[in-house]
């Protein structure tokens, strides 16, 4: 299990990215803000089928790598917030208790 991570939150208006480092490797996800009255934001990441091709230095580690995005996204702007996993955990929702 890699120690050495990190998550970066790009903001461009009601939108924008969400980087997950470990090292120098990266993988970027989508994120908006929520529509619904729970739902701060929706997070969307590489697919399950699509995710040791596209992120090869994280093979098989999908799901750890989302925990840990959910985690650095709230510790960074949600305080108070917990994540909800969607669509075989490639959608988060950041929503308030």
């Amino acid at each position: 299990m890699a120690q050495d991570w990190s998550v970066d939150i790009e903001t461009r208006g009601r939108d924008g990215t969400v980087h997950y480092s470990e090292g120098p490797n990266r993988v970027r996800f989508y994120w908006e803000f929520g529509g619904a009255p729970r739902i701060v934001a929706i997070i969307s990441g590489v697919r399950p089928g699509e995710w040791d091709e596209s992120v090869p230095w994280a093979k098989g580690r999908r799901v750890e790598i989302m925990h840990r995005i959910a985690e650095g996204v709230i510790r960074q702007k949600a305080p108070g917030c917990t994540a909800e996993y969607f669509e075989d955990r490639t959608v988060i929702h950041i929503v308030t208790a």
